[in-house]
């Protein structure tokens, strides 16, 4: 496969390697899962999890795919400075970015009164809005995850206000779906959805065009094939992963997050191995240096228990990680300065890496530093 560096100048020894026709692949079966008339939202947020927003959208935007979605308006704003014109949500806009989202064609997530109101307001005392409205939004109901989202009871006034303003159409309604991925929370995820399904009806009857409207993530498109309603929502499914074994057995790993070996010294019993020396050297050992650190996104929480993947075994990590080095113990390990070190990768999985350090992978991607070289295969 053909490699694309992310940023060239960059010589970091550690890289984040994306395999990008492996996310096509898993964007493709997720496709397959769907109705032909349902549509697809693809969450891009957070940098594209981690994986490079710019280059991501790219490959998306030639997919065929319905909407691009963002966390923040500057991600959007970024996306259509580079070249990006297709549909675009963001999930949270603030007040601020309004001009940027009417400017940038954005089509924000409306989520409560005051947000809303704030819009209306600053349409209204804007001339030049007066005369291209009305602009497109996404009304968001909560249902249970008291996140962000319209209560039940604000609905109706919710609804009164954009249709006196005339300043606003509605292009979607939608909810989230707090545990989707939880067999044992099923009744909850039911509940959630009669919720959502009383509200889009009562919201809705005060417009006379259609409004589409959505309420699964990944887990439900998993999980729930008779919530696809008009839209889906895919977010880290996208990425390879899946909490479902039956799922994650159908997608390609994505991304791999490596480093190489710097050096290798030779201790004795009673020598020490980094700061506070934490790692404590009981046998003739052999110590490898890898350029890679907490300032990488190997977490600290790893110091003295983490390992890595190293030649076909896993090394455990010695003494504390630093900000740019770790050190692992490869005493029973035949390798060499140079050889190729394994954060996580289809040797050792996105999904064992974070059960390793008690987290989930949004987590781990997300945490990936900006330092870290992106190179993107073809």
């Amino acid at each position: 496969m053909k490699e694309i560096p992310y940023l060239s100048p960059k010589t970091h020894q550690t890289t984040f390697e994306i395999d990008l026709k492996a996310l096509v692949a898993n964007l493709n079966y997720y496709k397959s899962t769907l109705k032909p008339e349902t549509k697809i939202i693809v969450m891009v947020k957070a940098f594209a999890y981690g994986l490079g927003l710019s280059k991501i959208s790219e490959v998306l935007a030639n997919q065929n795919i319905d909407y691009l979605a963002v966390a923040y308006t500057d991600e959007a704003v970024e996306l259509r400075k580079a070249g990006y014109e297709g549909k675009l949500m963001v999930f949270n806009p603030e007040l601020e970015c309004f001009d940027n989202i009417i400017q940038y064609n954005i089509e924000p997530e409306i989520y409560n009164l005051s947000l809303l109101k704030g819009f209306l307001e600053h349409i209204k005392n804007n001339a030049a809005y007066q005369l291209i409205k009305p602009f497109k939004v996404h009304i968001k109901i909560d249902t249970g995850m008291h996140r962000l989202g319209f209560m039940p009871y604000e609905l109706e006034e919710a609804a009164t206000l954009i249709v006196e303003s005339k300043a606003l159409k509605i292009e979607t309604v939608f909810s989230h779906l707090a545990a989707a991925d939880d067999p044992t929370e099923d009744e909850f995820t039911q509940q959630q959805v009669e919720a959502f399904e009383k509200g889009f009806e009562k919201f809705s009857s005060y417009f006379d065009y259609p409004i589409l409207k959505h309420i699964s993530n990944s887990a439900a498109i998993e999980r729930f094939p008779d919530l696809q309603m008009d839209l889906v929502r895919l977010g880290i499914g996208l990425y390879g992963y899946s909490p479902q074994p039956e799922i994650a057995q159908k997608l390609k790993n994505v991304c791999s997050l490596k480093s190489r070996i710097a050096e290798i010294k030779l201790l004795n019993p009673g020598d020490t191995v980094g700061y506070g020396r934490k790692g404590v050297v009981t046998k003739p050992s052999k110590i490898a240096l890898v350029f890679l650190g907490y300032a990488d996104g190997l977490p600290r929480s790893l110091s003295n228990k983490g390992e890595l993947y190293l030649n076909g075994k896993m090394a455990k990590i010695i003494g504390n990680v630093c900000m740019d080095i770790t050190m692992l113990d490869v005493t029973d390990i035949d390798c060499k300065v140079g050889d190729a070190v394994e954060v996580f990768s289809e040797n050792f999985s996105l999904e064992k890496f974070s059960e390793m350090i008690g987290t989930i992978p949004y987590e781990v991607l997300t945490d990936i530093s900006s330092r870290v070289r992106r190179v993107y295969k073809n």
